[in-house]
């Protein structure tokens, strides 16, 4: 009984990291935003061939550094990129169920199905949960809201004094299923990823994409984090057609697939 009731008031120190943990994940989606949008417009040359796409701003404020960014998720045809990804970002194929990873430092790309995605992704999920980090719960509130010409439902999550509360739409310009193939294709996983178990297995078969995204993370009674992310233009317009498209310079570096045993035979997944 007593390591129930005192569960959220021990490990200080794991609470903490939590606390910072959190607090790390949310800057590190802000700051890299402005960064690569200057990134994009320089790769824009003149007479280089271009491609008609859907292009979704989003706006990120953080409080109380009173700072905002923008950045730009791209869709055509098929294919979708976001621009806050700087040096190593993803490339999203919605046809072959895949996502590339591309690496322009090292000038390198590697493929991975979503199937193979998502047993990654349940692995890490299964991990334990260090001690005196709380679970997080999904609350659908039943609220909802005309958000760019779409209707949102909302979706709260809480773990501890962080809370975050999502208002998602099936938007006809942003693929159905884009939300939570990026969800699960994230390269860096936290050790903390376990906390969501619950709340993931969920938002993974939630069809729709956030349009409005509130987090908040309290330190102490004086002290709150608070990260907006707002969809707030939804436009059809050109970008160059190398933006969607990993360089034929890069080199390949895909894992080859497993052997099959030989005894018994190859192991699946479904």
């Amino acid at each position: 009984m007593r390591k129930h009731a005192t569960s959220e008031h021990t490990a200080p120190r794991t609470w903490l990291q939590f606390a910072g943990c959190v607090a790390c994940i949310a800057a590190a989606a802000v700051l890299p935003s402005c960064q690569q949008e200057r990134r994009a417009a320089h790769r824009v040359i003149a007479g280089e061939p271009t491609i008609a796409a859907n292009v979704i701003t989003i706006q990120t404020t953080i409080q109380p550094e009173n700072k905002a960014f923008l950045h730009s998720l791209v869709v055509a045809g098929d294919r979708a990129r976001s621009g806050d990804e700087v040096d190593q970002w993803r490339l999203f194929d919605l046809h072959d169920d895949q996502v590339t990873y591309v690496d322009d430092i090292a000038r390198t790309y590697r493929r991975q199905s979503m199937s193979s995605i998502l047993h990654d992704f349940d692995d890490a999920l299964k991990q334990p949960l260090p001690s005196g980090i709380p679970r997080a719960r999904l609350v659908r509130t039943g609220l909802h809201r005309v958000i760019q010409g779409t209707d949102t439902e909302e979706i709260e999550l809480r773990a501890g004094s962080y809370a975050r509360q999502m208002w998602i739409g099936k938007h006809p310009l942003i693929p159905p299923k884009l939300f939570a193939m990026m969800l699960a294709s994230a390269p860096s996983r936290s050790p903390l990823l376990p906390m969501m178990k619950s709340v993931d297995d969920i938002l993974l078969d939630t069809v729709g994409f956030p349009l409005a995204d509130h987090a908040e993370l309290g330190f102490d009674t004086n002290r709150k984090l608070v990260v907006d992310a707002n969809v707030v233009k939804i436009e059809r317009r050109n970008v160059p057609q190398s933006w969607l498209n990993v360089s034929p310079a890069y080199r390949d570096v895909t894992p080859p697939p497993p052997a099959p045993h030989s005894s018994r035979g190859a192991a699946t997944f479904k």
